[in-house]
């Protein structure tokens, strides 16, 4: 949901909100450095902010795309992100060394506002166990396909999606600050189908100050600051898919998933950002 130009504005309208900023919040340690990747795939969502980060043009292929992701994610610039659209979009990378210990998603979170992306991992790229966080317990695997914006389709009913279950809904078009096409544009088929878990909203909106916040929850990428302590990943917290802890002590794939279905009135859907991976030396 946020980039450069909306970060300021949802600074604005979040100063009165809940401040999650608290004394845990030093810079964070400068020996956490970044990790070279190769991304194995990148298969976002449609959202605001696709073919814009990163930029894509009509024609450009999948293999282009990708190169596109792995310059932002093995760049030295932390503010550099990438997004995975709206629920369910996903990045997997293969780190060039394997990581056994904390590490952080970089994100563009800012104080207030978070989009978690449920972060799985693995050593192999075939196992994989999920790192869970607040309201783990809660999510649901959901299955959602989003549909191509129809010629003429209006701004509010822009990209309709629905659910297996039967639930459905749009993603919005916001004209005042994005006019691109939201669906990627490297994607020749009129519909896209994503199978993830669905953490549950964490959107609210205030009555007094008439502000959408997004309430960070503890343990995904892009819900806290890179500043913040809260930003970093213990992987030791992975179970399988029985909720058992994971008989994993180091890994060299990560994936990131945007875990929220939800829109957030004037400033668009939920999505996960990513910058790119770091760890300790």
């Amino acid at each position: 949901m946020k980039s450069p130009i909306l970060a300021s504005l949802l600074l604005l309208l979040t100063l009165t909100a809940c401040d999650n900023t608290t004394t845990d919040e030093p810079v964070i340690d400068p020996t956490l450095v970044r990790v070279k990747v190769k991304v194995i795939d990148y298969s976002p969502a449609p959202g605001q902010f696709i073919n814009t980060l990163p930029q894509v043009n009509p024609g450009t292929s999948r293999e282009d795309v990708i190169a596109k992701v792995e310059a932002v994610f093995n760049g030295s610039d932390d503010a550099a992100v990438i997004t995975l659209g709206a629920f369910g979009g996903t990045v997997t990378v293969k780190t060039a060394e394997p990581i056994s210990g904390t590490f952080q998603v970089i994100g563009n979170a800012i104080p207030t506002q978070g989009e978690p992306g449920l972060i799985s991992i693995s050593a192999d790229g075939n196992k994989w166990y999920d790192i869970p966080g607040e309201n783990y317990s809660k999510a649901k695997r959901t299955t959602v396909t989003y549909h191509r914006p129809a010629d003429g389709a209006s701004d509010q009913d822009y990209i309709r999606w629905e659910t297996a279950d039967g639930a459905s809904g749009y993603l919005s078009r916001i004209p005042d600050f994005h006019t691109q096409n939201y669906f990627p544009e490297w994607e020749n088929s009129p519909t896209m189908t994503f199978t993830a878990l669905r953490l549950p909203d964490n959107l609210t909106f205030d009555n007094k100050t008439l502000q959408y916040v997004l309430t960070p929850m503890n343990g995904y990428a892009d819900c806290f600051p890179n500043n913040n302590n809260r930003s970093l990943i213990d992987p030791s917290k992975a179970v399988d898919n029985d909720g058992k802890p994971a008989p994993i002590t180091s890994f060299s794939y990560i994936r990131v998933h945007s875990s929220t279905l939800q829109n957030c009135g004037p400033l668009g859907e939920a999505s996960t950002e990513v910058g790119g991976f770091k760890t300790f030396k």
